[in-house]
């Protein structure tokens, strides 16, 4: 119910939606007769789209989130094994297509096979199914087998799980089929927006030392405020910003994190 009940509210509450349903609002109350009102919800949208187009709300909403947990450029020691979470590959497009289709955090494979050449010992678990209520429901686990063993995964390491629809049943669904021993050492691939809450989950599941891994980051240093120069690429991330806020509060809610905003000085399982 919670799988079903997040998708149909986020709909509403995307950014990007939520301007459109206001502008759209105004136009059938000015058309109406109501302008006053009508004109108000148009100017509403107007400065939504600025602010969150170019007015930087992209930059402010992801940054926290990239900057949660420290970027890791080297290893002390080999983990046990490498958690590589969904979300890089378009599933529902590559069955359509007969390819592999890439989205914009493939970087958590690509990251994902780097480490597992790096630490030809380490056990690698792709976790991540199908997402979708209507149409083709392949699980994204599919796809990205096939991938990770092109790059060189050897079959003998590679775990998939294929069940999981959301962050908390990666968590849950991949302690089950791992069953990680205390004093294992497992990294947590995936991008640096999502670290937060996806630390949280896993380590609500009773998932032992887990290390932070994030990749696939949007913001830098250097960004300000100000924003860049497309708003459609300020609406997209301020699109990943809203839903990881927003996914962070109901998750804690509901009791799936132990923390409201998950960070590295959180006490492991």
């Amino acid at each position: 119910m919670f799988f079903f009940f997040s998708k149909f509210i986020f709909l509403f509450l995307r950014p990007s939606n939520f301007i459109v349903l206001l502008l759209l609002g105004g136009t059938i109350l000015r058309m109406r007769g109501r302008m006053r009102l009508g004109g108000t919800l148009s100017f509403m949208s107007l400065v939504l789209l600025v602010l969150c187009g170019w007015g930087g709300v992209s930059f402010l909403g992801l940054s926290p989130l990239e900057n949660r947990f420290p970027q890791i450029h080297e290893l002390d020691k080999a983990p046990t094994g490498i958690i590589v979470l969904g979300g890089a590959i378009k599933a529902e497009l590559s069955s359509a297509r007969g390819s592999i289709e890439m989205d914009e955090g493939s970087e958590r494979l690509i990251a994902g096979a780097e480490l597992a050449r790096q630490f030809p010992d380490a056990r690698v678990l792709f976790t991540g199914g199908s997402g979708v209520f209507i149409g083709d429901d392949t699980p994204e686990a599919v796809f990205a087998k096939k991938l990770l063993l092109q790059l060189g995964v050897e079959p003998s390491r590679l775990e998939i799980e294929s069940a999981s629809r959301n962050t908390r049943e990666n968590g849950i669904f991949s302690k089950s089929m791992v069953n990680p021993k205390p004093g294992e050492t497992w990294l947590l691939v995936t991008s640096a927006w999502h670290i937060p809450r996806s630390m949280g989950v896993f380590r609500k599941a009773g998932w032992p030392g887990l290390v932070a891994y994030p990749v696939d980051f949007r913001t830098s240093p250097r960004d300000t405020i100000l924003g860049g120069y497309y708003a459609s690429d300020g609406l997209t991330l301020t699109d990943i910003a809203a839903k990881e806020w927003i996914g962070l509060v109901a998750y804690y809610i509901a009791g799936y994190t132990d923390a409201l905003f998950p960070g590295p000085g959180d006490l492991q399982p």
